[in-house]
């Protein structure tokens, strides 16, 4: 919420946005269809539901397996629950059997890694017991639901059922879906154009690679907060930083308090705070002229006085065209060709 708003103050406006599981409530704060209090107490409410509704043991890993490959070779008591690009998937099961899929894919050379889910099965039928706590919740909460807004391309419907009521308007309903429904990242992530500049709002950009994956390279990806990084501030600004070198114009001005002019005389001056930093040696190339460099002599008493009748303000300026033709003249003498041929 609080890289949302930065973001916003800085007049970074987003396009569009996709969430992936729970990152929908951000998506709904992004787009207004929830106030800063009701995004907190969703997220929380959301965690309470679960950890109050007595659900199995399971487990979540992600594999190296397309959709259609993981409804396939999913055995008994497991799921694939989230669809993150079109070669991975992150499946959801109990305990036992999930553990035991693992290794089998193990054993078969795929890819499979581990995700810390605290011992439950998001995004399956093992975590439906705890839809009906969090629809009590987020009924009291979201009292005046509003519709989402074409921005924000939702990851927990497939784009057949975009436009239906169901999906449109953010409400209690909405994210009891998101709880227990599959997470549809790979249609979602689809709609982003291959050249968009894409920001990931997270403590780590964990979505990078499945993103960039589905989008493709000329995607220009960008991760506000990284994981250990002793420096977060100075991460933060670097990304901004690069942002701008992207093209964006985020008014860093803002971040601080606004200076009010005329400033009292005796306002101390920072220029000599700062100092050039000639601690790095840079090779610099050097211009060496070459012998058949193009001369054009002018003789504006004789023939080409004409062209200082072309003037500006009432004084002579050497037309633009005339640079084309020293162009074209220079490229024949070049050649060794006659200029009027």
């Amino acid at each position: 919420i609080a890289l949302i708003d930065v973001l916003k103050l800085l007049c970074i406006i987003p396009d569009g946005m996709v969430g992936h599981s729970t990152g929908e409530i951000a998506c709904a704060y992004a787009d207004g269809c929830l106030t800063l209090e009701q995004a907190i107490k969703a997220a929380y409410f959301r965690g309470k539901s679960i950890d109050d509704s007595n659900l199995p043991e399971g487990g979540m890993a992600a594999v190296g397996l397309s959709w259609s490959q993981a409804q396939k070779m999913c055995p008994e008591g497991v799921f694939p629950s989230c669809d993150n690009a079109d070669d991975s998937v992150t499946i959801s099961g109990l305990k036992d059997p999930i553990a035991k899929f693992v290794e089998k894919l193990k054993e078969q050379n795929i890819f499979v890694r581990w995700v810390n889910s605290h011992g439950y099965s998001f995004h399956c039928e093992y975590v439906k017991p705890a839809a009906k706590s969090l629809k009590s919740y987020l009924s009291k909460l979201i009292m005046n639901p509003k519709p989402r807004s074409a921005r924000w391309i939702s990851a927990c419907y497939p784009p057949s059922e975009w436009d239906k009521p169901e999906c449109k308007i953010i409400n209690d309903d909405y994210f009891v879906h998101n709880l227990s429904s599959n997470v549809l990242f790979t249609s979602a992530t689809k709609m982003i154009p291959s050249d968009a500049i894409i920001i990931e709002i997270a403590p780590h950009f964990l979505l990078r690679s499945l993103v960039k994956r589905t989008v493709g390279s000329k995607a220009t990806y960008f991760g506000l907060m990284k994981r250990d990084e002793e420096e977060s501030l100075q991460y933060f600004m670097d990304s901004l930083g690069q942002l701008y070198n992207e093209g964006l114009d985020p008014k860093i001005e803002l971040l601080y308090p606004p200076v009010n002019f005329p400033v009292p005389r005796g306002t101390p001056m920072i220029s000599d705070l700062i100092r050039w930093d000639h601690s790095q040696s840079f090779v610099v190339p050097k211009y060496t002229p070459r012998t058949n460099e193009f001369f054009k002599e002018f003789k504006f008493d004789k023939e080409d006085a004409y062209i200082l009748d072309h003037k500006i303000d009432g004084k002579p300026l050497f037309p633009a065209t005339g640079y084309i033709c020293l162009a074209w003249e220079a490229l024949a003498s070049k050649l060794q060709k006659n200029f009027q041929e």
